[in-house]
């Protein structure tokens, strides 16, 4: 943790040697989730526009993450040499390869983000789905989806009326649809709930 601080930190010295206001403070709360440096005036403008939520680490951040490096690994596991592929099907199918390496990816932002409130909603909805997906669960994606939502009004409550907890939602919601759409669109062969294969990557 301290390495990823002194990380964090360098990310945030380099934006304020590079850039100057309103731009860094504007990058620094969007890319580092730190409010700390935006004005009232740049608060203000936001919120005029609807668009004060990406001022902060949510479910659109994560997502955007998640959605490239997923699709990003599942494209170059499917190219690997076929001797090494097979043998990484032996085990796992490339997109239960591609959310492992995805999982691995959005909590390292995660974490590099601050961890806030907002941050944790979605880090544990898009980890959900994507443990389904590992598990081989993926025809069931939308429920573990409502799972993870069930869990999080049931510590927090009165999240459920919270623009974050909404937006977050929604946009794990899209992923996980652009995801049956794209596994629809391929015949890769994965595993079904009962150890069988199927026509599902």
């Amino acid at each position: 943790m301290r390495g990823l601080y002194r990380y964090r930190d360098e990310i945030r010295k380099k934006i304020v040697a590079d850039l100057h206001a309103p731009i860094a403070p504007i990058l620094l709360a969007m890319v580092l989730g730190e409010s700390g440096f935006l004005t009232d005036e740049i608060r203000d403008v936001f919120t005029a526009s609807g668009t004060v939520h990406i001022l902060s680490i949510s479910g659109s951040h994560l997502t955007m993450i998640a959605f490239f490096v997923f699709g990003l690994s599942r494209w170059l596991l499917v190219r690997l040499p076929a001797t090494l592929l097979l043998r990484l099907s032996l085990f796992k199918i490339p997109s239960q390869w591609a959310a492992l390496i995805t999982a691995v990816a959005v909590i390292f932002y995660s974490l590099l983000s601050g961890m806030a409130i907002a941050t944790v909603r979605s880090l544990i909805m898009i980890l959900v789905c994507l443990f389904a997906i590992w598990i081989g669960r993926s025809n069931n994606i939308k429920t573990a989806l409502s799972l993870a939502a069930f869990l999080i009004l049931i510590m927090q409550p009165a999240a459920i009326f919270d623009i974050s907890f909404q937006l977050s939602f929604m946009a794990v919601l899209f992923m996980v649809l652009v995801i049956e759409g794209a596994e629809s669109c391929s015949s890769p062969l994965a595993p079904s709930g009962s150890g069988q294969l199927t026509a599902s990557a």
